[in-house]
């Protein structure tokens, strides 16, 4: 399941290299511009804008999350648990690629965010103690919120 992992930071990577390059005359300075200048940020002090299969999806993910927190909390989560929980999660995030219909400039944002989600399934899936990776896919639901228009959505309850 790496494959997910880097086909987001391919993908991020390649969107973030075309828009520096579109950018070339407009934007110049010593360095090149790469996906470590890829930032999550507001859109011009907005936030960005979403479609439906990224609201859908993550409903979906906080959905799955919360409906675990108490267990998380409880550090009664099985390893096997853990397990059918990342790969509830992955099935949302490939819905959400699938689905895509984001401007390049959001993509890049949204990418972000994704690969932060996919290092959490990572960790739920393998790791030894799986909770850091259950943790870290909260904070970034909390991160989403901040950065993204999605009616309804208010901080999770971790």
């Amino acid at each position: 399941m790496r494959f997910h992992f880097y086909a987001i930071f391919i993908c991020a990577a390649t969107l973030a290299f075309s828009n520096a390059a579109s950018a070339g005359d407009a934007h110049s300075h010593s360095g090149g511009h790469g996906i470590g200048a890829v930032q999550l940020t507001l859109n011009n002090g907005a936030k960005w804008q979403t479609d439906k299969a990224l609201r859908d999806g993550m409903w979906n993910i906080r959905y799955e999350m919360e409906n675990a927190l108490p267990d998380i909390h409880k550090g009664s989560m099985s390893k096997d648990r853990y397990a059918v929980l990342a790969g509830a999660v992955q099935k949302h995030v490939d819905g959400m690629v699938a689905g895509c219909k984001l401007s390049p400039e959001a993509d890049v944002r949204l990418h972000i965010v994704l690969a932060k989600v996919i290092e959490g399934v990572e960790v739920m899936k393998g790791a030894a103690d799986r909770t850091p990776g259950a943790i870290n896919i909260l904070m970034v639901l909390n991160d989403y919120g901040n950065y993204f228009e999605h009616p309804g959505w208010a901080a999770t309850s971790r």
